[in-house]
Formats: C-alpha cells, sequence, structure tokens
C-alpha cells in the first residue's frame, strides 16, 4: 500500500511539473468553446489576490465570450473546476492516442489547426472536452466546492424497500445542465455549427455514473443499503469516447475551415446553378439544329454533344481534392 501512495505521489509530481513546462495562453489550444477553441491555462502560480476575487483573474485569462465569463464569475469555484477540466481533458486526450501517430499534441499550432477543420480528431477534442467539463463539475458539487450546487439529490428509482439513499453522490443532473449552457451558444445554422454541437452533446451523455451502495448490518449482513450515485472513472469515459471516435461517420461535405457557411458557399452554389442552366440552354440548341441537319453532320453533333454533356457532367460535380476537402465527422450517439 506504502509503494503505491509513493508512485502515485511521483506520478501527480510528474504531471504538475509537465503542466507547469506547458506553452502560454495564445500558444495551446482545446476545444471547450464553440466560436474560438478555449486556451489551455498557464498552469504557473497566480499572483496573490484578494480571496473573493481571485477567480476573476482566472476567468479573465480565459477566451471566453461574455456569457461565459459571466457564468464563471458568478461562482468562485467554476475557474478552477474549468481549469481542472483543460487539465484532465487534454492529459486523458494524450493517453489514449499515445499509440497512434496523431498523439494529441498540445502544441498551440497543431491543436489550433486542427480545431479548425472537420476530422475525425476534432470530433474527440469536442467530445472528450465536454466529458471532462462534465466529469469535473461534477464532482466540484459532491466536493462542495461549488456554492451553486452541492451533493446529488436522491433520484425517483423503483425498487428502493432494501436501500436508502444517502452518501454525497456525484451531481450529474447540474453538470449536465451547466455544461449545456456554458457551451451551447454557437449558431446551428449551418453544418459544422451543428456537428460540433453533436460531439459536444455525445460527450456529455457518455459521462455516466453508477449507483454505488454500501452495507449496514450484523455480522456483515445487508439489512440497509446506503447508495450514492458516482461518475465513472475518467479513464473508462475516455476509452468510451475512443471506441465511438473508431466508428466516426462522414457528416455531409463542407468546406475545410470553420467559416460558418454551408456545405458548399453560397456564391459557388450560385455559379454552379448559372453554369448548368448555360450548358442545358447549349444543349437544347445542338438539339435543335441537330434536326434539321443531315444525317452525317447530325452524327457528328450528337457526337458533340454528349462530349459536351460530359464535360458539363465533369465541371458541374465540383469535387475537391481529397484531404482539401474533408467532410465533417460526428462520433455515433451513445
Amino acid at each position: 500500500m506504502l509503494d503505491g501512495h509513493l508512485l502515485l505521489g511521483w506520478l501527480s509530481f510528474t504531471v504538475i511539473v509537465y503542466l507547469l513546462n506547458l506553452p502560454g495562453p495564445t500558444a495551446a489550444y482545446f476545444g471547450l468553446t464553440g466560436n474560438e477553441p478555449l486556451s489551455i491555462l498557464p498552469l504557473n502560480s497566480l499572483p496573490e489576490e484578494n480571496v473573493g476575487r481571485a477567480h476573476y483573474k482566472l476567468c479573465d485569462r480565459l477566451k471566453l465570450e461574455k456569457k461565459q465569463r459571466r457564468m464563471c464569475r458568478r461562482d468562485p469555484g467554476v475557474a478552477e473546476t474549468l481549469r481542472e477540466a483543460i487539465t484532465m481533458s487534454a492529459m486523458e486526450c494524450k493517453y489514449q492516442f499515445r499509440f497512434e501517430r496523431w498523439n494529441c499534441p498540445l502544441e498551440g499550432r497543431h491543436r489550433a489547426n486542427i480545431l479548425k477543420r472537420g476530422f475525425k480528431e476534432t470530433a474527440f477534442l469536442y467530445a472528450i472536452s465536454s466529458a471532462g467539463l462534465t466529469h469535473a463539475m461534477a464532482k466540484a458539487c459532491s466536493a462542495g466546492r461549488m456554492e451553486r450546487c452541492t451533493c446529488d439529490e436522491a433520484p425517483d428509482l423503483e425498487n428502493r424497500k432494501a436501500w436508502q439513499w444517502g452518501g454525497c453522490g456525484d451531481n450529474i443532473k447540474y453538470a449536465n445542465k451547466f455544461v449545456k449552457d456554458f457551451l451551447g451558444k454557437r449558431s446551428n445554422k449551418d453544418l459544422r455549427a451543428r456537428v460540433d454541437m453533436h460531439n459536444t452533446n455525445v460527450g456529455i451523455k457518455v459521462t455516466k455514473g453508477n449507483i454505488t451502495c454500501k452495507c449496514h448490518g450484523v455480522s456483515g449482513s445487508c439489512t440497509v443499503r446506503t447508495c450514492w450515485r458516482q461518475l465513472l472513472p475518467f479513464h473508462e469515459i475516455g476509452a468510451n469516447l475512443k471506441l465511438l471516435y473508431e466508428n466516426t461517420s462522414k457528416v455531409g461535405s463542407s468546406t475545410n475551415e470553420a467559416t460558418g457557411e454551408g456545405e458548399i458557399s453560397t456564391g459557388r452554389r450560385q455559379q454552379q446553378q448559372q453554369q448548368q442552366q448555360q450548358q442545358q440552354q447549349q444543349q437544347q440548341q445542338q438539339q435543335q439544329q441537330q434536326s434539321s441537319s443531315s444525317s452525317s453532320s447530325s452524327r457528328s453533333n450528337r457526337n458533340r454533344t454528349a462530349a459536351a454533356a460530359a464535360a458539363a457532367a465533369s465541371t458541374c460535380a465540383c469535387a475537391w481534392p481529397e484531404r482539401s476537402d474533408p467532410s465533417h465527422y460526428g462520433l455515433a450517439p451513445h
């Protein structure tokens, strides 16, 4: 047991030292926001300030929107919970992809580029981010670090005659509501926004809790059981998301950058429609000419028409190069 504690202490020290050497706020990104990814906080010690205002400084160092900053400031425990969620999600991402070619690098330019594109890794980042925040918030409530939530309330379950609700369960219900409010601010008008929100919701849903019970009775008998809700270890949640990542599905075909446009930009779509109309008119004119010409010239015109139609089909397809037009990916619903 002592060796286990020493090993745990050594690992904790290693993680802390590693995180203290992370890049600054503009150097590394993680997908906890909608319009812009959330920067990984510099985890060096903050300057000493008044206890009541310390969390304001931490909230201001995040790339938060107005609503998110307000939610961060109104409860002193939110800022620290955000930082814990970012750290936990980043480390779990690196653990799950430790044997992959893409191993969840923390360098800013790599993470920022992936979050702007529609790759499978983007889907995982959004899901693991929301899962980390949900997990951290539920734990913070049960630990008494939050002012607006406490332990999980007794659920309305059947067959509870043999046990009673007790202990201090992880408040998953409050955590789910908070994360949906905190992250659900991006417009859902374009495909990219809908896919990102879908992957965010997958991360929330996969963060489930089990009912843990403790027996009470004479001589080890389980006359009465005290039960409470407890979250799965985050490693298990990360493993579940990794399995979903392996079975991601393409969602439509869209632009590579998160420009806020739909599957194909409006200007390009209108241009395609105009080209199709012009090609149809040309084909009709050619068909009229064919009906009044001789049989030999008619055959020649038909050949030219077929060639024109084939060319039109190739230009109207408007296919992008294979890697520069990745479809957005969505994790399968859990």
